[in-house]
């Protein structure tokens, strides 16, 4: 299984030009690759930035070199960096801008003959305007960009707001990363603080990444699909741990280590069940899930890395026609197999560290050409022979379930193993992987408070008016809530107060009365709308009447509840130069309201 796995994650990309190194470029003219270098395409940039890049650039250097090369060509004929390239076009079939993880892996682990600078300044053009001059009459790198841009994410209206915006939040890092490699401070800072862009999604209420509409509401669903609203392939359970730049503070946001470990526990109660969208269960036979059993390391559980890593990989590959969990991408899902079952893994690409999982062989050696080798040995590996009970990095004992990996030289990695887990090893503070961050994470007002709207469809007569409510509960919440509400209606639609105060106190209830009004001869337009509610915006007029479908949600809360968060280590000083952690303090995160639309929305439309 492991060489098929190895066998296939070298397959792809693939060369595109011919024996002289001519091919069909972006732009429809004909180009020569240099002697002794081939173009590449059919990039499958969503899928393979994970854990096929980092692979082959580590083994196959001169050949990956080739790929990034590739990418920056294609940038300089279209105009822009293409989104999963086939022969000679964008497909643009998946969310985000993942030719900048490709690109910034592949360099982070030892594919450095290429015009990295060139590199660099495509990203950086790709982030800025690839949402404004769509190249090919119709291609843009970063669809939603701008709102991307102006929000911190991208909102609800957007059918993928949510993955989309995690996207560019590690594709902003992977941007930071390469600047800082290349010697640019200032645009590393630039990005590394806009890769903190995923913190405003994460709704502390539910202890989970949720969309958010273009005035700052939470939009939650409670279906689970294989494309939960505002998730590409993936639901929120999935993607909330899909940050492998700054796990510190996605653990933070759902609440802490021992709330997150039980979190991972119940998304990892089948391994691959997320696949039918029935349940928020993992999905290891799909992309978003992949870095997840690593969220473990940061959490102080390495022992739960390594036995979800040891059941994927022997019970969900296997040398049978079915013996992948999963569409192989290209080689991806292989490529995750053959990094697992090394016992080492890149979490965070664009950073060239490896996380530790377990070793299933007893010896293994990866040799990268012009870089290190690293010698594996793990004599009582086993199948049934998980646990790391001790790790010797160079011959020094290591509690750390990561480590950098050298340029060049060598490296011995000793483990010693067990059936039985040994819970404390890597489990303390200072031993989890280190995440990045520009300054401390915020995090959005959240509330548990809920809506909840009596006579949704109401009939008012002409020149008369009828009193409607709705209600305002705080059932869940642990602090007294204060809402502030404001109302807006159509010409002709009056509602009486137009905005009001509510205080509920904890596991309390409040009835607010709305007081509406409809003019003689009025048929105002529907009004088409999103919120956390979901109604149908329908209605109809008559001569009598007029039926009016409504809803609300709230302009703002308040609460005194806060959330602390646990202090966080420093950094070590020998990855300084690499990241800083924000100052080990407690942030007192607001886990007060969730913002919502700045008013009562409401549809009418008219029919004869």
């Amino acid at each position: 299984i492991f060489y098929t796995a190895l066998y296939h994650a070298l397959l792809h990309p693939n060369v595109v030009s011919d024996a002289d190194g001519s091919y069909i470029g972006y732009d429809g003219a004909i180009h020569r690759a240099p002697p002794g270098h081939d173009e590449y395409s059919n990039i499958s940039d969503w899928d393979i930035y994970r854990s096929q890049i980092p692979l082959i650039a580590l083994i196959a250097p001169h050949e990956t070199s080739d790929i990034a090369q590739s990418l920056v060509d294609a940038a300089a004929q279209e105009g822009a960096l293409p989104r999963w390239a086939v022969v000679n076009s964008p497909t643009a079939v998946m969310g985000g801008d993942s030719p900048d993880p490709v690109i910034a892996g592949a360099y982070s682990f030892g594919a450095r003959a290429f015009d990295a600078k060139g590199a660099l300044a495509a990203m950086i053009h790709g982030s800025a305007t690839g949402h404004d001059a769509p190249t090919l009459g119709w291609y843009a790198e970063r669809e939603h960009g701008a709102q991307y841009d102006r929000y911190g994410y991208v909102d609800s209206a957007r059918v993928h707001s949510a993955s989309e915006t995690l996207e560019y939040s590690f594709d902003d890092f992977a941007i930071s990363r390469l600047a800082r490699s290349l010697g640019d401070a200032a645009g590393s800072a630039t990005f590394l603080r806009r890769s903190s862009n995923w913190a405003n999604l994460m709704d502390v209420a539910s202890d989970s990444i949720q969309m958010r509409d273009a005035s700052g509401a939470f939009v939650e669903s409670s279906s689970w699909a294989i494309e939960q609203p505002g998730f590409q392939e993936g639901n929120s359970a999935q993607y909330t741990w899909m940050v492998p730049q700054d796990l510190a503070d996605v653990i933070d946001g759902v609440g802490g280590r021992d709330a997150a470990i039980g979190k991972l526990d119940a998304l990892f109660a089948d391994l691959n069940g997320g696949w039918s969208g029935a349940k928020p269960l993992a999905w290891l036979g799909n992309e978003p899930s992949l870095d997840t059993p690593f969220a473990y390391l940061f959490a102080g559980a390495p022992w739960r890395t390594q036995a979800i890593i040891r059941q994927a990989i022997t019970q969900l590959y296997g040398d049978s026609p079915n013996g992948l969990p999963g569409n192989d991408d290209l080689g991806e899902m292989s490529a995750w197999y053959v990094w697992c079952a090394l016992g080492v893994y890149p979490q965070d690409p664009p950073v060239r560290i490896l996380a530790v999982g377990s070793p299933m062989f007893p010896h293994s050696v990866i040799r990268a050409p012009g870089g290190p080798t690293v010698e594996i040995d793990a004599p009582a590996a086993a199948t049934n022979v998980p646990y790391v009970q001790a790790l010797r990095v160079n011959g020094e004992a290591s509690d750390k379930p990561w480590f950098a990996l050298p340029q060049r030289g060598s490296m011995q990695l000793q483990f010693d193993l067990a059936a039985a887990p040994d819970k404390s090893w890597g489990s303390a503070p200072d031993d989890a992987p280190p995440s990045f961050v520009f300054s401390p994470v915020k995090f959005p007002p959240s509330t548990t408070a809920t809506l909840t709207i009596s006579d949704r469809y109401v009939a008012v007569g002409v020149d008369s008016a009828k009193t409607l409510t709705f209600d305002v509960s705080n059932r869940d919440g642990r602090a007294p809530v204060i809402v502030d509400w404001r109302a807006a209606a159509a010409d002709g639609v009056t509602l009486t107060p137009a905005s009001g105060t509510t205080s509920i106190a904890a596991g309390a209830i409040s009835h607010v009365a709305v007081t509406v009004g409809v003019s003689a001869g009025v048929c105002p337009d529907i009004i088409g709308h999103r919120s956390r509610l979901r109604p149908d915006p329908i209605g109809y007029h008559s001569p009598s009447s007029t039926f009016i479908s409504w809803w609300v949600s709230l302009a703002r809360l308040r609460t005194s509840a806060t959330k602390a968060a646990p202090s966080r280590p420093s950094i070590p000083k020998r990855l300084s130069a690499e990241s800083r952690y924000p100052p080990a303090t407690a942030r007192a995160i607001a886990h007060s309201v969730k913002m919502a639309h700045d008013c009562i929305s409401r549809s009418v439309s008219a029919s004869r």
